[in-house]
């Protein structure tokens, strides 16, 4: 693990919601000024963007996978002191009052505003990002899926969403690990419920990524939280990959 690596995975480990000085948030200061939250989501999605290239090419990584678990706990700290949940919870309360919930739902489903978006702004805030069709999701968004994170964003849960899909990369990380010091090549699953939920988390992530960027839309403030979810949920579909194929 390199010391920039070292650095942030200490600094999350330690609940610390700040931006270090890295290589990359110098970088982004030549980049030009940013939202004044925006540095810290920055650095995380330099770091994800590391994580998933280097997940790419080889899926069992355990210094990657808890990179992305502590990206995803710096995630959720930043949130927390942003005062993410309850801003998420009001614009999408109004949303609803506006439209209506089934609408509101339909959207995301549909993905009608935010694929393109996402898309647009990983490019532009995180130029080396680059999407494997190899780990898209293989599935739409579910309803239900959608209609989930709709009552947990109404009771001020992002922080936790994000909380527990980094608990959920950790126990799956976990057993990798100990299978590689056993020095087992493939682990046998012994049960189907790594794989399940696994990729239930991976759905949810990504219902929950179709809802922030679709108030994204109306609200711009959110657009750089859609673009650093859009990469997280791209990494879930690898874990997904993990928990199904090796675990």
């Amino acid at each position: 693990m390199n010391s920039t690596r070292r650095q942030f995975v200490t600094a999350t480990m330690a609940g610390l919601p700040v931006l270090m000085y890295t290589p990359a948030s110098a970088a982004q200061g030549r980049r030009g000024p940013a939202h004044p939250e925006e540095p810290v989501l920055q650095q995380i999605g330099d770091e994800l963007t590391r994580t998933y290239n280097e997940l790419k090419d080889n899926p069992k990584r355990v210094d990657s996978l808890r990179a992305f678990e502590s990206a995803l706990r710096l995630h959720a700290a930043h949130a927390t002191a942003a005062g993410h949940n309850d801003l998420i919870k009001t614009a999408l309360a109004k949303r609803i009052k506006e439209r209506g919930r089934d609408v509101v739902i339909d959207e995301v489903v549909s993905d009608t505003h935010t694929a393109h978006r996402r898309e647009a702004e990983i490019k532009r805030r995180f130029p080396a990002f680059t999407f494997d069709p190899r780990y898209a999701a293989a599935e739409p968004v579910a309803r239900e899926q959608v209609d989930r994170v709709v009552g947990d964003l109404l009771r001020g849960g992002f922080t936790a969403a994000l909380v527990g899909l980094a608990d959920q990369v950790k126990a799956l990380n976990e057993k990798l690990a100990a299978a590689q010091v056993q020095g087992n090549a493939r682990v046998v699953r012994r049960d189907e419920s790594d794989c399940y939920y696994a990729r239930v988390a991976a759905e949810y992530a990504n219902a929950l990524l179709g809802m922030v960027c679709a108030l994204a839309v109306f609200q711009p403030e959110f657009a750089a939280v859609c673009a650093v979810m859009g990469m997280e949920v791209a990494i879930m579909q690898i874990v997904a990959m993990i928990a199904c194929l090796w675990i």
